[in-house]
């Protein structure tokens, strides 16, 4: 995840050839900011990010997820922050992140 790299941090990320810049609004370590992507776009690419198709969760309305070998995403339009983020994806587990970041999970924003 080049996007949490401590030395040469990506600001950008590419949704279906569609390049969003970082807005304000991250934390910066464990937390990223984007807008302008649909939600559409935004469901593709929190798959892109685990490689396959996310399931609606059974009990939490607004809130699908998935798991592949460990790797947890959950994406959701609910959030107790107040970001001003219309959507938050949650990357748990994976295992390029704790040696980035030092914790197993971090969160990409779109507002």
């Amino acid at each position: 995840m080049k996007l949490f790299d401590k030395t040469n941090p990506t600001k950008t990320i590419n949704i279906n050839g569609k390049i969003l810049g970082e807005v304000v609004g991250g934390n910066g370590k464990t937390t990223k900011m984007f807008e302008g992507a649909t939600d559409a776009e935004i469901r593709q690419y929190a798959e892109g990010i685990l490689g396959k198709p996310l399931t609606a969760h059974p009990t939490a309305q607004g809130v699908w997820n998935g798991e592949l070998n460990g790797t947890k995403v959950n994406l959701r339009n609910v959030s107790s922050s107040n970001t001003g983020a219309k959507w938050t994806i949650d990357v748990i587990n994976e295992t390029k992140i704790k040696p980035l970041v030092g914790q197993n999970g971090i969160e990409i924003k779109f507002k």
